[in-house]
């Protein structure tokens, strides 16, 4: 599936890994547990509970993150703000010279969203949010994987405590 295509990817995956969007289980984090050994969890906004969201936003605040996961999120929602606030979270919750992946499902492929009976669909390619994941990471730090349809973005921003000053 997804996790088996993102880790053919021939960049270095391992260690932990948050999965931003990834629903109601656990499946997906302990199936890339056991097999790739990277430790997962999942954030959610809309299917897990404010508790558990919080606790995860902890652990990325005290420990961010070797690998962020973006897994069929962007095509499902529909405003611009939101997605950008989207990838700004995968962003921050990444440590520096850590991976985020973004993967979409292109629905039917017409590039018109859409609702369905399950919510909104864009309808879009992963290459279409390419300019959108370009405005948070930067321009020579995002990439196309053209045989696994992923874009794999690298923090190559430090992040400093509150209140600590360069030198």
């Amino acid at each position: 599936g997804a996790f088996d295509s993102i880790f053919n990817i021939p960049y270095a995956l391992k260690g932990r890994a948050i999965d931003i969007g990834g629903g109601p289980h656990d499946a997906n984090c302990a199936y890339v547990a056991t097999r790739y050994l990277v430790d997962c969890v999942v954030y959610d906004p809309f299917m897990r509970n404010e508790t558990h969201n919080q606790n995860v936003l902890k652990m990325a605040s005290a420990k961010p993150f070797d690998i962020v996961f973006s897994i069929s999120v962007l095509n499902v929602i529909s405003s611009f703000r939101s997605r950008i606030d989207h990838i700004k979270l995968c962003l921050k919750s990444l440590k520096f010279n850590g991976k985020a992946v973004f993967k979409v499902w292109p629905g039917d492929g017409l590039k018109e969203g859409k609702e369905t009976s399950s919510g909104y669909q864009s309808n879009r390619q992963i290459e279409s949010y390419f300019d959108e994941i370009i405005s948070v990471f930067g321009r020579n730090r995002v990439y196309f994987d053209r045989i696994e349809k992923a874009i794999i973005c690298f923090n190559e921003q430090e992040s400093y405590a509150k209140g600590s000053i360069s030198l």
